[in-house]
This record gives structure tokens, C-alpha cells and sequence, in this order.
């Protein structure tokens, strides 16, 4: 019964969202790490960060979220 991210609130993706299109990368990671702490196996925060990592060139860490995804 794996939680996909639904229960979420949607304000919180949408900041999520927001930062991640300002290229307020680490912020970004930031808070989806906040989040799936109450959501570890949500597939929207995961994309965002593994989406973070990747913009910061931070490809294993990128790569971990992927394969989390997966």
C-alpha cells in the first residue's frame, strides 16, 4: 500500500513546483526532504529531487532518487 503522492497537499507540490522552476534548487531539495518524511514513497516529491540533483549536477544523488522511483 505505497502512498503515490496523492495525500499530499497540493499547496505544498505547488511550492515545491514553484521552487524548482526558480532554480531555487537546494531549497527545493530541502523541502521535499521535509516531506517525505510523512511521505517517503511519494513518486512527485521524488521526481523533484532526484529533478534537483540533476540540475545541481549532483548525479548520485540524483541517480538514488530515480532508482527510489523505480
Amino acid at each position: 500500500n505505497k502512498d503515490n503522492g496523492h495525500n499530499i497537499a497540493k499547496a505544498d507540490l505547488e511550492t515545491i513546483m514553484h521552487m524548482y522552476r526558480q532554480k531555487r534548487y537546494d531549497a527545493c531539495i530541502r523541502e521535499v526532504k521535509s516531506k517525505l518524511k510523512n511521505f517517503p514513497h511519494s513518486l512527485h516529491l521524488l521526481n523533484y529531487q532526484a529533478m534537483a540533483y540533476s540540475a545541481l549536477k549532483k548525479d548520485r544523488e540524483a541517480l538514488e532518487s530515480y532508482q527510489r522511483i523505480i
